[in-house]
């Protein structure tokens, strides 16, 4: 990533001095780009003093594996620093280290930005999505170097403020918590169109394209598109050759964890993180599928699925998309970052991995209000959710074929839409088993009560 971006900014004549830990990684750079802007340091010495010129302050990008890695670089630099010089972390670190190290670099009068980074290696190369998390001073200074690097969309650059601190870290955070459940979601539409209906590999990328064309558009589903499109050296599918156990690196269980912590339901990302998880379990499933065989014989109408399935997943993808935006507005109030929600989505309109068609449609929606309850009033909204959930959900149980993400969309969708929920009985049981009180119905902000239930 770091390499791809400082081709990025010599393609937009923006100098860079690099240094790598790895010095053979820099020269070989280097050599590839024999290019008058790029410089090359032996130490994180002579790179500073390479940036500092006269008496100009210094910015760094440090593109380095979150962790133990960045306070061990952090302690290393922060003598060599002068007070206005600025850090910029483009790592998926935790929002909260981000924050504890604005704080530690403050003492020394060293601004820090949190920068979230999205897009992969092509993205860093030729336009990311990146999300700041600094003051209003900071991005002043960092704007005019970030600005021509990124992607860009008729919404405009997809850089931005998100926030002070941690705000830039957090949103990327919920940005990777969102590409799970998509990635899930697209998981979820292959394994009903392989196994419940029997639709060979190539014909799924088909279906993928098409829906391509209309309003599912997305670059997610482009990428799968292409992936069931490759072949092995004997001309089947290379997915087919795939072990079905997906890994991970951490920032879905973040998502999942401050989720819980800041009391935001996110079902669907939750589910596609326990989905991971249980993919990992391989020789468990193998052994525990002979003694529950769950092989249907019931093949399905295909052409009737895909007409079902495309709007389920639609439907979907605009749930999980307003799950993360509640966790990033939950977590705007608690640390009074005053994250504006369109400003994020424009974000996420190109260079990033959840970029696609749908986000035209609710920036309007944000841009009038920024709450996520206006977008959950919204007509638009309301019509892309209000599909036939039962059928789809129904195909899949026919077919004997898991959709956790899909299923616990359409139940977090279902409850925040029910007036009256069975939690009535929960807090009475509460108050039986532990005399942890309850407040009548018609009084909700009235004195708690306890009753003795059992007598």
């Amino acid at each position: 990533m770091g390499r791809s971006l400082a081709l990025n900014f010599l393609d937009h004549g923006i100098n860079v001095v690099g240094w790598n830990l790895e010095q053979e990684v820099a020269h070989a750079l280097a050599v590839e780009r024999d290019d008058d802007g790029l410089r090359v340091a032996e130490s994180l010495t002579s790179l500073v003093a390479a940036l500092r010129g006269g008496d100009e302050a210094v910015t760094i990008l440090m593109m380095i594996k979150a962790g133990p890695a960045v306070d061990e670089t952090l302690g290393a630099l922060l003598p060599l620093l002068a007070t206005g010089d600025i850090l910029i972390d483009g790592g998926n670190t935790h929002f909260r280290e981000t924050q504890e190290r604005r704080e530690r670099c403050a003492q020394h009068g060293v601004g820090y930005v949190g920068l979230g980074v999205s897009g992969g290696e092509k993205g860093a190369r030729f336009g990311p999505s990146l999300m700041a998390g600094c003051s209003e001073g900071e991005w002043e200074t960092i704007a005019p170097m970030l600005q021509p690097i990124a992607a860009s969309t008729d919404w405009g650059h997809c850089v931005q403020r998100v926030g002070p601190d941690g705000a830039g870290h957090f949103v990327k955070m919920v940005h990777n918590g969102i590409e799970y459940a998509d990635m899930q979601l697209l998981a979820e539409c292959y394994d009903l169109l392989r196994f419940g209906c029997n639709c060979p590999v190539s014909e799924i990328a088909d279906v993928f394209e098409s829906w391509c064309s209309g309003g599912l558009q997305s670059y997610l589903l482009e990428l799968s598109s292409q992936v069931l499109r490759k072949q092995d050296n004997e001309g089947g599918a290379l997915v087919d050759q795939v072990l079905d156990a997906a890994e991970q690196k951490g920032t879905g269980r973040w998502t999942v964890e401050l989720a819980l912590e800041f009391g935001v339901a996110i079902p669907s990302i939750t589910a596609a993180v326990n989905a991971r998880v249980i993919s990992s379990m391989k020789a468990q499933r193998v052994q525990l599928s002979a003694f529950n065989p769950m092989h249907s014989e019931v093949l399905l109408e295909q052409e009737q699925v895909v007409g079902q399935l495309g709007a389920a997943l639609l439907a979907a993808r605009v749930c999980v998309l307003l799950q993360g935006l509640q966790l990033i507005e939950t977590a705007s109030a608690q640390f009074d970052w005053h994250v504006q929600m369109s400003s994020v989505l424009k974000l996420w309109t190109d260079g990033c991995i959840i970029r696609s068609r749908l986000l035209d449609q609710l920036i309007p929606v944000l841009e009038r209000d920024n709450r996520v309850l206006a977008l959950l009033k919204d007509p638009v909204v309301r019509d892309l959710t209000h599909v036939d959930w039962g059928s789809v959900l129904a195909s899949y149980e026919c077919a004997r074929r898991p959709a956790p993400v899909l299923s616990a969309t359409r139940q977090w969708l279902l409850a925040i839409h029910t007036a009256s929920l069975p939690q009535n009985l929960t807090q009475a049981q509460r108050d039986a088993f532990g005399a942890h009180t309850y407040r009548r119905l018609a009084d909700p902000d009235g004195p708690a009560l306890h009753s003795d239930w059992l007598n």
